[in-house]
């Protein structure tokens, strides 16, 4: 016999704790009505890279953007880029109160969240030596919960060191996956049992996303990556080449990116260095992009002319890139590691006499 609930019921069951009628939206609305802003294109993209999730066009200053929740499961950092018909690019920024009161804090990002719309006209428009326009928003930008934490945050969990009061953080808002992103970033410097009990405390949701899901994933094999011959990345090419050459001995591991000028500063003296150990097979050299712009990545090789070896990062090894070159987000570093890929020196920043030295090292071996 088949039983229907009565409408009462289904009502009760609604509101209960133990059911959900609430269903989450299918799509992501992100709107803008911004008087005066001109004519032209709108660019959704990862906030500091040209990574594009989707354009639109603006019309009288309207524009919109509607995404697949699907496609779009997180939150996710996201910034916006007006492109005018004319060339001027506008960079959309916000000012956010310091907590001190003292200053405005300013923010190149928001998260992707349903119902952000942009309605007011911009406080401030200034120009920046590379051309573009810093498009500059107050508080009254409509946002949603995620992104109101993240510009109240001010990198303070960033910069917290206490296990116990990032966890009270986390206690106090365990829906913030600004809290997770930031974790990602700085999880090389937790234990794994320092990880586990901060990821305890965020709610099912966060704890139950890709991000989430990948994060525990790490912390439980990361024990096991280490650099060695089979560690591979992207070549030129797109192919998967490995780091580490058998013939070699010592291998020079530089870690760089195109928009780090410390790194590009150095660059001579790598290449210096090169030509010291040309045509000597048990010395190698490979440098090693952070950024995942492959053009621009390629545009700095063909300006720059290094002769060695050039990867970029695959997606599976992003995160394990402290365990495979003592990575700590920091650039431009320099790795020296013997035949297995044991670590024997490494340099962080920009520091001639230092790669010099480094040099002379692998000069003093049996090479």
């Amino acid at each position: 016999m088949m039983s229907f609930l009565s409408k009462p019921l289904l009502l009760l069951l609604c509101f209960s704790p133990l059911f959900s009628c609430e269903q989450k939206p299918k799509t992501i609305s992100v709107k803008g009505k911004i008087p005066g802003l001109p004519d032209g294109k709108v660019l959704l993209h990862e906030p500091f890279k040209n990574n594009i999730y989707d354009s639109t066009t603006s019309r009288n200053g309207e524009f919109a953007f509607l995404l697949s929740a699907e496609t779009y499961p997180e939150p996710i950092p996201v910034s916006l880029r007006h492109v005018a018909a004319d060339g001027n690019i506008r960079d959309f920024t916000y000012n956010v109160k310091m907590n001190n009161g003292s200053a405005n804090w300013v923010y190149g990002d928001f998260m992707l969240e349903d119902g952000t719309v942009f309605s007011k006209k911009p406080v401030s428009e200034m120009k920046v030596p590379d051309g573009r326009i810093l498009y500059m928003f107050d508080s009254t930008t409509q946002f949603g919960r995620q992104t109101q934490l993240m510009h109240k945050d001010q990198q303070t969990f960033y910069k917290t060191g206490s296990i116990a009061r990032l966890k009270q953080k986390i206690e106090a808002d365990p829906y913030a996956f600004h809290y997770l992103y930031t974790l990602k970033e700085r999880i090389w410097g937790f234990s794994d049992a320092q990880f586990k009990t901060l990821f305890a405390a965020f709610d099912k949701e966060v704890q139950d996303s890709k991000t989430g899901k990948e994060l525990l994933s790490f912390v439980e094999t990361r024990s096991s990556k280490k650099l060695n011959h089979t560690t591979e990345l992207f070549g030129l090419d797109g192919r998967k080449t490995p780091v580490l050459e058998k013939d070699a001995k010592y291998t020079m591991v530089i870690l760089w990116a195109y928009w780090c000028g410390p790194c590009r500063a150095e660059i001579p003296t790598l290449k210096t260095i090169y030509t010291r150990f040309a045509g000597k097979p048990q010395v190698d050299m490979v440098s090693v992009t952070v950024d995942a712009d492959e053009a621009k990545w390629k545009q700095a090789l063909a300006a720059e002319k290094m002769p060695w070896k050039q990867l970029r990062i695959t997606p599976d090894a992003e995160l394990y890139m402290h365990e495979l070159f003592s990575y700590t987000n920091a650039i431009p570093v320099v790795i020296l590691v013997d035949q297995q890929g044991k670590l024997l020196k490494r340099i962080e920043g920009s520091d001639k006499k230092a790669l010099l030295d480094m040099a002379d090292y692998i000069a003093q071996q049996d090479v």
